[in-house]
């Protein structure tokens, strides 16, 4: 099962035992999520879905080989991104212990292929830094694509790891998305 799967089929678990709505959030990696749940699991009544720091599935990258990389690149790819902390960077030991967990994010998000499939039928929610380079503005909106129920995008000012700074205000955001569909 797919990570996307999974959070899809706990939220739905949670939205079951509960009898509540739930609303499914996966932060930097929303491509994942939207792929596992277009592909059997994007039925479930949620409120809604948040994607973050991701460009919709369909908007593949080919070109794309950080995972690959050797250390040294990948190091230089995280300091291009503006959202590690200077005291691990300048940790040899501790950024190296944490490369291997990195790779695979990266492994995971420039391996996934899009499947089409049903559009998600809950409204999404879409937020991004206005200077993320790993985002364009075309591919975050080529999130409407994947859903039948609405899409709604928020843009933060900030790189790929915009909520470093601005985690209040995207908490908040969500928070009232969700209240607003219960």
């Amino acid at each position: 099962m797919s990570p996307g799967r999974r959070s899809v089929a706990a939220v739905h678990l949670a939205a079951t035992v509960s009898g509540r709505p739930c609303a499914c959030t996966r932060v930097h990696d929303g491509g994942t999520f939207r792929g596992g749940a277009a592909d059997g699991g994007g039925r479930h009544e949620t409120p809604g879905a948040v994607a973050s720091g991701r460009r919709a599935p369909s908007r593949h990258r080919e070109n794309e080989r950080v995972h690959l990389a050797d250390d040294e690149r990948l190091i230089s790819t995280i300091k291009r991104m503006s959202g590690t902390d200077a005291a691990v960077l300048a940790d040899d030991e501790l950024l190296r212990t944490v490369l291997p967990a990195i790779r695979a994010d990266y492994k995971a998000a420039e391996t996934y292929r899009h499947h089409p499939g049903p559009p998600l039928a809950c409204p999404l929610l879409v937020v991004n830094g206005d200077r993320d380079p790993e985002v364009t503005a075309e591919e975050a909106e080529a999130w409407t694509d994947h859903t039948s129920a609405g899409c709604t995008f928020h843009w933060f000012l900030g790189g790929h790891f915009y909520l470093n700074d601005h985690a209040p205000e995207v908490i908040a955001l969500i928070r009232d998305e969700v209240l607003n569909r219960l």
